[in-house]
């Protein structure tokens, strides 16, 4: 979801009802908890509103190609952040994924807005 997609034009961003249930299962059978939405919130808030709409095909449902793999990155940051031991098998350097866990990490400075941007 295009988290700039709102009548402001701002970045908003709240975990959803679904990422607590989640959450809360993990912790309940001691499962790792991988916070893809925090990761994935955290790219677009630094790829700007304008970057983040390149990752979508239109609908901000959909994402395109590059919009997948700038996702799938930031899938891969969320892995390493919840310290899962499936990052054990992240194969791509780690220092072309998106730097941060979730949007509150990302420097007010660091937005990338009306700049493309990409992670590989």
């Amino acid at each position: 979801m295009n988290l700039w997609n709102n009548p402001a034009g701002v970045f908003d961003f709240q975990h959803s009802l679904f990422t607590a249930r989640a959450k809360a299962a993990a912790y309940e059978t001691g499962a790792y908890f991988v916070d893809h939405e925090a990761a994935a919130a955290a790219l677009q808030k630094v790829l700007g509103e304008a970057g983040t709409r390149l990752n979508w095909i239109g609908d901000n449902i959909h994402l395109t190609d590059r919009g997948s793999i700038n996702v799938a990155g930031a899938y891969a940051r969320a892995v390493i952040c919840a310290d899962a031991p499936l990052m054990l098998h992240i194969k791509t350097d780690r220092s072309k994924l998106p730097r941060y866990c979730s949007p509150d990490q990302v420097p007010a400075q660091t937005s990338r807005a009306g700049k493309r941007a990409r992670f590989y």
